[in-house]
């Protein structure tokens, strides 16, 4: 097998594993930026009182599409022009 094919078939694998992590990760348009944190108390009638506060997320690897869908796609497009490539210089 050429370089250039066994190159491009990386590129493919790191390309589906970058779409991969999207959908484990929630399958965000963009990249959340900040979470939503509720925290539940209660009052002095005995009533549950949420109150939500947005947080800087701590997960760096939370990662949405505007992210993930450009990495994918440049990996792909790499992939198939080294398999092109690859495969023009072998004949």
């Amino acid at each position: 097998m050429n370089t250039l094919i066994k190159l491009a078939l990386v590129c493919f694998l790191v390309s589906f594993s970058v779409i991969g992590l999207w959908l484990s990760k929630g399958m965000h348009l963009a990249t959340p930026q900040q979470i939503e944190k509720i925290t539940k108390t209660t009052d002095d009638f005995g009533d549950v009182v949420e109150t939500s506060t947005w947080v800087d997320n701590p997960d760096k690897l939370d990662i949405g599409l505007d992210i993930a869908g450009p990495v994918a796609g440049v990996l792909f497009g790499l992939g198939c022009l080294l398999i092109w490539r690859g495969r023009k210089t072998e004949s």
